[in-house]
């Protein structure tokens, strides 16, 4: 490769990082996903209390979650761990659904994120996975750690 070549690839590479940055040159969007169950996993020095939140509505109790431990929510109709009665049914297909956590002694962390949304769909979703880490004060923020495959994006 000559001299002036290379010269011509750095200068290009250096006017997209600009544009980038200026906003221009729009970055890749976030996808939405469909999915059937939640996950989370605690990896913190401490135990949190885990609900699935849709609409105005969460699961009834509060499963507590110590370090290390991971607990799943198939979502559906009927799940006698609604607490609320206009919530029995669980989410309808399309509602948003995340889980919020509460750290004991610490924070309280939603999972909900501007943007990924994840909608349920019945038994024919993917799978998301939360996880928090750190302390009860510092550095557990939820996070995704993983999404569904790619078959369950919302086209």
């Amino acid at each position: 490769m000559t001299k002036n070549l290379r010269l011509r690839i750095a200068s290009s590479q250096a006017v997209l990082t600009l544009l980038l940055f200026a906003g221009l040159v729009p970055a890749a969007a976030a996808a939405d996903y469909n999915v059937s169950t939640l996950r989370y996993e605690n990896k913190g020095g401490y135990t949190a209390g885990v609900a699935v939140r849709y609409g105005k509505c969460s699961i009834g109790r509060w499963v507590v979650v110590g370090k290390g431990s991971t607990v799943d929510y198939k979502l559906g109709a009927n799940n006698p761990e609604w607490e609320d009665k206009d919530c029995k049914n669980g989410p309808q297909l399309g509602d948003e659904v995340w889980m919020t956590i509460e750290i004991e002694f610490g924070d309280k962390q939603s999972c909900r994120k501007d943007s990924t949304k994840f909608y349920y769909n019945g038994t024919d979703g993917g799978t998301v996975k939360y996880v928090t880490k750190g302390t009860t004060l510092n550095n557990n923020r939820c996070q995704i750690a993983s999404k569904p495959s790619d078959d369950h994006i919302i086209q």
